[in-house]
C-alpha cells in the first residue's frame, strides 16, 4: 500500500533518473568524454525531461491526497487584519475573568404578595363605612371647598375599624393635650413619677378646663420630646405630633401640632384597656376626661351632644382659630348596661371650614350618624 511519504520518495526518485538519463559516464571519461555529451541526441533530453516532468505529476497526486489539512492552530495563526487585536483582547479579557470570584447563583425572586386583608367587616359596620364616607364627602364639598374632615371609628367590643381618611395629619389644637396627660400616667405607672395633688390639679386642668397656662406648664414638666416618643414607641401613633404647648408659638417653631383620627381612636382604645396605667388611674383619667361637659357648648363640646344623658363621654376638644378654623372631638362613648357595657372610640377631625363657627355643626352630624350605627347594632333603645 502506498503510504503517505510517498509523494516526496517519488519525486527524489525522479530527479536521480533524470539526472542519471542526461549524464551518464563511465570511469575513465575525460574531456573527450564531456564533448560527447554536449553532443548526445535531442531525443534523449526529451526522454529525459518527459520522464521527470510523469513523475514530478504522479508525486504532486499523492502529496496532495494523503497531506493532512491545516490545523485550527495554523490557520487561525494566518496575518489578518484584525486577528491580532482580537487575539489579544480575548486574552485579557480571560486574565480578568480569572482574577474575578465566582459569581453566586442567584434565586429568582418570589413575586411580592399582597398583604393580608383583615377580616371583612359585619354588614351593619360595612354599612356605616360607606354612610361616612357619603357624608364626608358631601360636608367636604367639591375640592374640600367647605371643610376638610377625617373620621375614625373603633367599636371597643368587636374590634372593628373604620375610618374616612384617617391617616391624614390635621390641626390639633388643644385636643394634643391630651397625650402628655396619658404620658404622665404611665410614668406613674413606670414608676418616674408621683401621683400626688400637684400632678392632679394640672392633670385635670389640662384635660378637663383646656386652660393654657396651666397646660404649658404641664407639658413642659412631662417634656416634648418625651411625649413624642411615647406617643410612637408605647401607643404606637404614626403620623401625630406634639412641637408647643397650645396657645404658645415661638419664632422657631418649625411645625405645628398635628393629629390623627386613627391615632386618637387608637389611643383612647388602650386607655380604655387599661394598657397604659394603672387600673386606678384608668378610672381617674377616664372620670375626669367625662366631666369636661362643664365645658361650655360654644367650645364645640361635639360628642357629648350626640350621644344620651345616660352615655359616658371621656374625650378632649380642640379647636384652631382663623384662618385655619379647626374644630375636634375624639374621646369615648360608653354606655353602661346591666349585661355590660357598649363602648366605641371615636375621633371627628375638621379644618379649614368655610366659616370659623361652622365646624361644630358639621362634626354633630358625623358623631349622630356613629352613635345611630352602635344603637342598632347593640340594640341600645335609644
Amino acid at each position: 500500500m502506498v503510504g503517505k511519504r510517498s509523494g516526496p520518495a517519488i519525486l527524489i526518485l525522479a530527479l536521480a533518473a533524470a539526472v542519471f538519463l542526461v549524464r551518464r559516464s563511465r570511469p575513465g571519461e575525460g574531456r573527450r568524454a564531456s564533448e560527447d555529451r554536449r553532443r548526445r541526441p535531442w531525443w534523449r533530453w526529451l526522454l529525459a525531461s518527459s520522464f521527470v516532468v510523469a513523475l514530478l505529476g504522479a508525486a504532486a497526486v499523492l502529496f496532495s491526497a494523503y497531506a493532512s489539512p491545516p490545523s485550527t492552530e495554523i490557520a487561525s495563526a494566518l496575518p489578518t487584519s484584525e486577528s491580532p487585536a482580537l487575539e489579544s483582547l480575548e486574552a485579557e479579557v480571560g486574565r480578568l475573568r480569572a482574577l474575578l470570584p465566582a459569581a453566586p447563583e442567584m434565586e429568582e425572586a418570589a413575586p411580592a404578595e399582597a398583604p393580608p386583608a383583615g377580616p371583612p367587616l359585619s354588614p351593619g359596620m360595612a354599612r356605616l363605612a360607606g354612610d361616612l364616607e357619603a357624608l364626608v364627602r358631601s360636608l367636604e364639598g367639591p375640592d374640600r371647598a367647605s371643610a376638610d374632615i377625617a373620621v375614625a371609628v373603633l367599636d371597643l367590643q368587636s374590634g372593628e375599624a373604620i375610618a374616612v381618611d384617617g391617616d391624614e395629619p390635621h390641626l390639633a389644637g388643644c385636643t394634643i393635650k391630651f397625650f402628655p396627660a396619658l404620658k404622665a400616667v404611665y410614668d406613674v405607672r413606670e414608676g418616674r413619677r408621683e401621683f400626688d395633688d400637684t400632678l392632679d390639679y394640672l392633670l385635670q386642668r389640662t384635660v378637663r378646663i383646656s386652660n393654657n397656662a396651666d397646660s404649658y406648664y404641664f407639658i413642659d414638666l412631662v417634656g416634648i420630646p418625651e411625649t413624642n416618643a411615647f406617643m410612637t414607641d408605647i401607643v404606637g401613633t404614626s403620623d401625630s405630633i406634639i412641637t408647643h404647648a397650645p396657645g404658645y408659638f415661638s419664632e422657631n417653631m418649625e411645625e405645628d401640632n398635628y393629629l390623627t383620627a386613627n391615632d386618637l381612636v387608637l389611643a383612647f382604645a388602650k386607655l380604655y384597656r387599661g394598657e397604659l396605667t394603672t387600673p386606678e388611674l384608668t378610672s381617674h383619667l377616664l372620670d375626669v376626661m367625662t366631666q369636661s361637659w362643664l365645658t361650655p357648648a360654644e367650645y364645640g363640646v361635639i360628642l357629648y351632644q350626640a350621644a344620651p344623658p345616660e352615655a359616658r363621654v371621656a374625650h378632649k376638644i380642640g379647636y384652631v382659630g382663623p384662618p385655619e378654623n379647626a374644630w375636634n372631638d375624639a374621646g369615648l362613648v360608653m354606655i353602661d348596661r346591666p349585661e355590660g357595657t357598649v363602648a366605641y372610640a371615636v375621633a371627628i377631625l375638621t379644618q379649614y371650614n368655610r366659616e370659623y363657627g361652622e365646624g361644630p355643626p358639621v362634626a354633630r352630624q358625623i358623631a349622630e350618624r356613629v352613635f345611630q350605627h352602635f344603637n342598632e347594632a347593640y340594640t341600645l333603645g335609644y
